[in-house]
């Protein structure tokens, strides 16, 4: 007659079966998710081994394998009936770990999961739109400040050129009608006139400059040949400027030297040579 031994504790569940006509038992454990298969002789284990697969067979496979390095004729012994006790104890009384049934879906709870799946798809759908215009809108300012940022650059550049040139173009003229004053008092120089042309020149060229400036503002056109352009002309404008200071500096150097070789009159508020007349004119008494 088999005797059959059961132990439960917390983690460790156990099932014990003695082989007939033996002090021997065979004892099956569930120890943390995993089968041991034991052979005992009286309460002392002689041999365990993992059970990989839990099923009678797989019981079995494993008790013989014990059973062959011990002295155990396995004929002599119904083992077999021994595994399959083993086994149903061990499913009946010990946590099996199976795989959980398989939960059929209602066509009602398809319909409700379908209907939950479009609208999820419509408001990431309106979400992304929502994004592309957002993004558009975004990029939209970006350009209109871009543009507006040109468009100060280029007026704060015409600006400060155009305040340049003219504080350039008067000083020029204010040198230019001193030097004429004195040429006029003495004998005159022809280079005098051709230079105020150019100046005169000048200020139309500018004029002209800040003509184009103001339309392209008015225009919105911010392209950046209209700002090229300007700055080509205000180089060469530049360019002239200097030339026309050389010839001044010379006309000035002139001058000095002139106005240094005349004689003084008194009372004068300039250094003015004496005209033909007064050398001529008798004196009075």
């Amino acid at each position: 007659m088999m005797r059959l031994a059961i132990t439960m504790s917390q983690n460790i569940d156990k099932v014990k079966v003695q082989i007939p006509g033996t002090m021997y038992y065979l004892q099956l454990t569930a120890d943390r998710g995993r089968w041991l298969l034991a052979l005992l002789l009286r309460n002392d284990i002689e041999n365990e081994v993992i059970v990989p697969v839990f099923s009678k067979n797989g019981i079995l496979k494993v008790a013989t394998e014990l059973l062959n390095n011990t002295r155990i004729q396995l004929d002599k012994y119904p083992l077999m009936n021994v595994c399959d006790q083993l086994f149903n104890e061990a499913e009946r009384s010990l946590p099996v770990s199976q795989a959980p049934p398989i939960e059929e879906v209602t066509s009602t709870e398809l319909e409700d999961i379908k209907q939950k799946l479009d609208l999820l798809e419509t408001t990431v759908n309106n979400i992304n739109e929502e994004l592309k215009e957002s993004i558009t809108n975004i990029v939209e300012r970006l350009d209109a400040l871009e543009n507006e940022r040109v468009a100060r650059l280029e007026a704060e550049i015409s600006s400060t050129k155009e305040k340049g040139q003219e504080e350039i173009i008067s000083n020029l003229a204010s040198r230019v009608d001193k030097i004429e004053e004195s040429f006029i008092q003495t004998k005159g120089d022809e280079r005098v006139p051709s230079i105020l042309t150019a100046i005169e020149a000048l200020e139309s060229k500018i004029t002209q400059l800040e003509g184009k400036t103001i339309a392209s503002g008015e225009s919105g056109d911010v392209a950046g040949n209209t700002l090229n352009d300007l700055q080509d002309e205000l180089g060469k404008i530049n360019e002239t400027i200097n030339s026309i200071l050389q010839r001044l500096a010379k006309l000035e150097g002139g001058a000095t030297a002139k106005s240094t070789s005349s004689p003084i009159v008194e009372g004068g508020d300039s250094l003015v040579p004496p005209t033909t007349e007064d050398t001529e004119r008798p004196s009075e008494g």
